[in-house]
Parts: structure tokens; C-alpha cells; sequence
């Protein structure tokens, strides 16, 4: 062996060497393969290291180099411009009104002008003493209930078989004494009302029950909401007859006595009624049953 074996390849050399014969193999492969129509096969080197090196590969004689399969692509048809369309934005769902059918015109009425009645005019406050005797007609301060009329100077009923009443007076009266004049010539009974109070219809009564000249069955009676209470018990005098009689009562505190002209007839207390009106009632027979001189004076 001689000296020139012995001497070792310097790798970096080497490595360059094998990298231009390699590039050198691949021209020539790549101009053999166009002309000929045979791919090169690329081999391996080993230049003086264990890596290879990537070199052109010959064709194998006698063998056909396969040919590399072309996909032909479609013919590019150059697409329209796109214009992007504007962004649509929903618009909320219309939902219909209903037809408005309008109201008619309104007409407004005049208002109606109150028309005032006249105002109740008051009775005035009745002072003490009050008299009357029916000499042409009642004094206007009577309340009559029925049907009365003047006869000779008299108060008569003027209807027959029921009771009717003439009230007058103030609810504020207190103690006052009564005094009325009677003639009755048929049998009928007369009230002497005292303490008459309208709103609650009380009042407290001497009742009469004449019988002819013969005798009058002589009561007080207490009247309260349509209700009779006999006030202690009753008393039998002479019949006033068609002469007639005079009567008073006084009313004093809850003390109320009864006269027949100057005697003392009947005396009651009572406290359920403190003031009130005065009054005279008849169950009516007509003309025959009558009152006069009718006064009220208060007690001292």
C-alpha cells in the first residue's frame, strides 16, 4: 500500500466536493430526463463519512420511466362582480287600528235654571196673651186640620163623624192657663190639647164626653206616636148643653188641673212633657158643636 492510501480524506472538503457532484448529477439528470423522457432516480454517496449525499440515480436500462399523470384543470371562468346588497333591516309587523267610527257630536243642553221656591215664611214667635173670638174667622196663626167655619161668632166643624183638630200656639210655651168657651147641644166628645209637640205628636188632653145637658164624662189622657194613655181616673160633671160652658185648664211645671168655670174638676202631675202648643178637637157633628172665646195667658 503505498503512503497515498494511507492519507484520509478531510470531511469538509469532502462534504463540498459531494455537494457539487451532486448538483452537478441532478442538472444532468434533470437534461437527460426532459430529452430522453427518463426521470433520474437520485443514489446515495459516501464521501468519506458516514452521511450521504443526494446525487442523481441513472436510469435503469430497459425500463420505462413512469411519466408523471397531468390533471387538466377547468378552464377559470372570471366570476361577475359581486356589489354586496345593503343590510336589510326588518321593520316591526304593522298591525291594523280598528276603523274609528267617530261619536256623534255632542250637543251640550243648557243647565237647567233653578227656579227657588218661595221660602216658607215662619210663623212668627206667638206671644202671651192670645185671644180669639172667632167674631168674623179664625186668626191666621191657627193650624186647622178638617174643615171648619165661623157660625154666629163661633168656631163649628164643618164635616160630620171624625175627628178634626185647630192648633196654635209656640212649642216653647210652658206654664200657661187655657180657657175656651163650649156649646154642644148633641151628644159628642170634645179634646182640650195642651203641650202639643208636632215632631214626636204628643201632647197631653182633657177629653169631654158630653152627653146633652145630663153630664160630661171628664179624662186626661196622655197621646204619644197615635197612642192614648188615661191619665188617673175620670170624672163625671154636668153637661154643657146648648147653653154652653166655660172650661180652663193651667198648665204649670208637671202639674195640670182643670176647671169647669172656677172649680177646680180634676188635678194631674205628669212629667212627660215640658212645653209645647195648645190646641181644641171635636168629633165633628157639624154646626151644633161649637167654641168660642178662645185665650191663652201665661202663669205668672
Amino acid at each position: 500500500m503505498s503512503s497515498s492510501d494511507n492519507k484520509k480524506v478531510d470531511p469538509g472538503f469532502a462534504t463540498i466536493i459531494g455537494a457539487a457532484i451532486g448538483a452537478i448529477a441532478l442538472i444532468v439528470g434533470t437534461i437527460m430526463g426532459t430529452v430522453v423522457g427518463a426521470k433520474s432516480q437520485p443514489i446515495q454517496v459516501f464521501l468519506g463519512s458516514n452521511t450521504p449525499t443526494i446525487v442523481a440515480q441513472p436510469d435503469l436500462p430497459g425500463l420505462p420511466s413512469p411519466q408523471p399523470t397531468y390533471t387538466m384543470l377547468p378552464t377559470y371562468t372570471p366570476q361577475q362582480a359581486y356589489t354586496a346588497l345593503p343590510t336589510y333591516t326588518l321593520q316591526p309587523t304593522y298591525t291594523a287600528l280598528p276603523t274609528y267610527t267617530p261619536f256623534p257630536t255632542y250637543t251640550s243642553y243648557p243647565e237647567p235654571t233653578s227656579t227657588l221656591l218661595p221660602s216658607a215664611i215662619p210663623l212668627p214667635a206667638i206671644s202671651l196673651p192670645f185671644e180669639d173670638t172667632f167674631d168674623l174667622r179664625p186668626r191666621p196663626e191657627w193650624k186647622l186640620e178638617g174643615k171648619w167655619r165661623v157660625v154666629n161668632g163661633t168656631l163649628c166643624p164643618d164635616e160630620y163623624n171624625t175627628w178634626i183638630y185647630a192648633f196654635v200656639g209656640d212649642e216653647n210655651w210652658n206654664n200657661y192657663s187655657v180657657h175656651v168657651y163650649i156649646c154642644s147641644c148633641p151628644s159628642r166628645p170634645f179634646q182640650l190639647i195642651v203641650r202639643r209637640v208636632e215632631e214626636s205628636d204628643s201632647s197631653m188632653i182633657v177629653q169631654l164626653n158630653m152627653q146633652y145637658e145630663l153630664y160630661s164624662k171628664v179624662q186626661f189622657i196622655l197621646h204619644r206616636a197615635s197612642q192614648d194613655t188615661q191619665i188617673g181616673p175620670a170624672t163625671v160633671i154636668g153637661g154643657a148643653g146648648c147653653k154652653g160652658q166655660r172650661y180652663r185648664i193651667d198648665v204649670r211645671d208637671d202639674i195640670y188641673s182643670f176647671f169647669e168655670g172656677d172649680k177646680l174638676i180634676l188635678r194631674i202631675q205628669d212629667s212627660m212633657l215640658k212645653a209645647g202648643k195648645v190646641g181644641i178637637g171635636v168629633n165633628a157633628s157639624g154646626p151644633d158643636s161649637c167654641f168660642d172665646n178662645f185665650m191663652v195667658t201665661e202663669l205668672p
